[in-house]
């Protein structure tokens, strides 16, 4: 195989996954040097140190949570970054929400911006959907978990934001009473939560 194949290689490899660190080329027998050489020749764009993107910004929507997956595997996309992945909040968040487990090791990801909470094994499972996106696996909170999280953390994101998710996803139907109240005992705010979800279904 040529030079110039192998390269037209990691080009495809490259589009078809959007983020690509060096030792998944090498997994695939590609040299990892190709990615700054390709970087060089200005095919394609440098996220940072060891991690290479497609240039063309196709990345859709969900390019912060797929670069943060990326480096952060075992975290669960939540709070204001799950409710915009949910199409449930008229705000456009400036960082990517993660959870991870609060007896583990917080993960340094320089891009892009990261806000991170940490939570119980249990919480890091229970309420979790996987999502395929760019060739990348993302952990995102349900519909109905992200809003009973937003009340939980309602001091970091303000009530009006926990609000604005029930109102939202009751109104596009993303979730049922059961499943609000399922996740609002999980996450052991029922007590809170329960007079704005009679409220919402009086209205």
């Amino acid at each position: 195989m040529t030079d110039a194949t192998k390269k037209q290689r990691v080009l495809e490899y490259v589009k078809a996954h959007s983020v690509v660190r060096g030792d998944e080329l090498e997994q695939k027998g590609l040299p990892r040097a190709y990615l700054y050489q390709l970087y060089k020749e200005g095919k394609l764009d440098r996220v940072e140190r060891g991690l290479y993107s497609w240039p063309e910004g196709a990345f859709g929507e969900h390019y912060g949570l797929v670069t943060a997956a990326k480096k952060a595997p075992q975290a669960v996309v939540v709070l204001l970054s799950a409710l915009a992945f949910h199409h449930i909040t008229t705000q456009n968040p400036h960082r990517v929400w993660l959870a991870i487990d609060r007896k583990g090791r917080k993960p340094k990801i320089p891009y892009p911006p990261v806000q991170f909470v940490t939570m119980s094994k249990d919480l890091l499972e229970k309420g979790v959907q996987r999502y395929r996106r760019d060739g990348i696996d993302i952990k995102v909170t349900t519909p109905a978990r992200t809003v009973a999280d937003l009340f939980k953390y309602r001091a970091k994101v303000g009530l009006d934001v926990a609000l604005e998710g029930l109102r939202e996803g009751w109104k596009a139907k993303q979730f049922t009473v059961k499943e609000l109240m399922s996740n609002a005992d999980l996450c052991r705010v029922r007590k809170i939560m329960t007079p704005y979800i009679e409220s919402l279904l009086m209205g």
